[in-house]
C-alpha cells in the first residue's frame, strides 16, 4: 500500500529533501557535545 492509498500528505519530495531539510534545523547544534539527536520511525517503535 502506498501513501497515497493510505491518505497520508507527503511533506518532502524525498529523503534526500528531508535530510537536507534537517540538517538545516540542527546546524546551530553542530559542535555541542550535550545535543543528543534521535529518531523514531514512521509507525514508531515495536514493542517485542
Amino acid at each position: 500500500m502506498n501513501a497515497e492509498m493510505m491518505g497520508i500528505v507527503p511533506l518532502f519530495r524525498d529523503r534526500a529533501e528531508a535530510g537536507r531539510l534537517l540538517a538545516r534545523q540542527l546546524r546551530d547544534y553542530a559542535g555541542d557535545r550535550h545535543v543528543i539527536v534521535l529518531a523514531l520511525p514512521r509507525g514508531g517503535a515495536g514493542w517485542t
